[in-house]
């Protein structure tokens, strides 16, 4: 969470036998050939700021082997990326959209004018999303009750902690897109033998089937890292998206419809309310 990474195609590193992290220290390792025992030899790390910047420049930045890093920041609202009509978002802190309308208000309201723009502009986005895109929406459960819990989204750059009511409200609005919309369905993901790897998840991802982009949970951070990603590599997004669209598909990926969730609102009423109510929001 609190670490900015820069991936690069290993062919043009493939040779150079060193591990570096920029500004701070190279160690040069070696290995035996295939065959052999495997052995990792390395040299005491430099830290010398001489050494550290002469081992930088080349081959990572100045030659024609090195590739663009394909993680670029990106704040605030991307229009160009809400310009198709079929999404596919991990979503690790709630469901940040199908707000309720109230929400949308208040945050416009206590926001500066080019921000309330782009908040304006991106509820006016997903009016017309729901009426025509293709939207999986995956939710692991256990990051799903921390947001009953906290409230806390984060809508593009903006923060906001939705009250109890407001909570409780959203979950009604999400059942009621569910059961209007047919192009938007809600998967939440259950801990299973199958998904082992999965804890708490802090990174949610967000997909047009053209690009791709992470987003950190803020809360989590303890940095001034960035908390935007976008892949900018053909290659690795097409990766990142195949895992997580096989997640819609898997197992432990249950399909959840409005129905349902307008049932289980109903059935666990009181005890949302306690939830939403733990942390004195």
């Amino acid at each position: 969470m609190d670490a900015e990474f820069t991936f690069y195609d290993f062919s043009a590193l493939s040779d150079a036998n060193l591990i570096i992290l920029k500004d701070q220290f190279v160690i040069q390792y070696s290995l035996e050939p295939p065959g052999h025992d495997d052995v990792f030899l390395h040299r005491r790390p430099s830290r010398r700021p001489r050494h550290l910047r002469a081992l930088w420049r080349p081959p990572y930045t100045e030659t024609p082997h090195a590739y663009p890093g394909p993680w670029n920041d990106d704040y605030g609202y991307r229009t160009s990326f809400y310009e198709t009509s079929r999404f596919c978002f991990f979503l690790t802190n709630g469901i940040e959209y199908l707000l309720p309308q109230e929400v949308f208000d208040r945050l416009i309201a206590k926001s500066p004018a080019d921000r309330a723009s782009n908040i304006e502009r991106l509820r006016i986005t997903w009016e017309e999303i729901i009426a025509k895109a293709r939207v999986s929406l995956i939710v692991p459960t256990p990051s799903f009750m921390r947001y009953l819990e906290t409230g806390h989204i984060d809508l593009t750059d903006v923060q906001y902690t939705l009250t109890p009511s407001e909570r409780i409200e959203h979950l009604k609005v999400i059942a009621r897109t569910l059961t209007q919309s047919q192009g938007i369905t809600l998967g939440t993901m259950h801990l299973s033998p199958d998904f082992l790897s999965y804890k708490e998840a802090n990174l949610s991802f967000y997909s047009n089937y053209r690009m791709s982009f992470f987003k950190k949970n803020t809360l989590a951070m303890n940095s001034q890292a960035d908390p935007f990603y976008i892949i900018v590599d053909k290659e690795l997004d097409k990766m990142v998206l195949d895992y997580f669209d096989s997640m819609t598909k898997a197992s432990y990926c249950q399909p959840c419809s409005g129905q349902e969730l307008e049932s289980k609102i109903k059935i666990y009423q009181n005890m949302l309310e306690k939830i939403t109510s733990l942390a004195g929001a």
